[in-house]
């Protein structure tokens, strides 16, 4: 439950602060009128703290699940583990897909943080490589043994803890 906030002039602390962070992505004021979600929007922006790292952690919860598994083709799993250079080409797509998950949703938060996107795919693309390649972590494949798990945990853990660096970021750039 949230205190009402004190009133000062007729405008609330928070409608200032609120005002100035939109006259911030003046540039982008015409996509704003055709489109309400992009841009900076105003919902996102007058989220109490806990509720925009709450949405945060549950957007990339919802697009980690969905780049990993949904989206996901045979291809791309069989691909990212091949030795040698042929890794590259299906590893790439599958990071792709995050890497472009991730510009949507930060293009919609705060499109001057688009970068975060490039960290996103670098970080990605190292980590499944690690996990996946035969030289590396991929050469455990027995499901029944700790020496499968571990490492998929570990990548996991990998890719949530990029999440709570671009969610900080976020929070950090309101």
């Amino acid at each position: 439950m949230e205190c009402a906030r004190p009133r000062t002039g007729g405008k609330a602390r928070g409608d200032v602060a609120l005002e100035k962070k939109l006259a911030r992505s003046a540039p982008l004021r015409h996509l704003r009128r055709r489109w309400p979600l992009i841009a900076g929007d105003a919902m996102i922006m007058s989220m109490s703290d806990s509720q925009f790292i709450f949405a945060m952690l549950v957007t990339f919860q919802i697009k980690h699940f969905i780049g990993d598994y949904v989206l996901q083709t045979g291809w791309m799993v069989r691909g990212k583990a091949r030795p040698g250079p042929g890794f590259v080409w299906p590893l790439s797509v599958h990071v792709g897909v995050h890497a472009l998950t991730t510009l949507g949703i930060l293009m919609v938060v705060n499109p001057s943080l688009w970068f975060l996107a490039l960290f996103d795919f670098a970080v990605h693309f190292l980590m499944d490589r690690i996990k996946s390649g035969p030289k590396y972590l991929g050469r455990f494949k027995d499901m029944t043994k700790q020496s499968f798990w571990i490492p998929l945990g570990f990548d996991q853990m990998v890719h949530h803890c990029t999440h709570y660096f671009i969610i900080w970021q976020l929070f950090m750039h309101r």
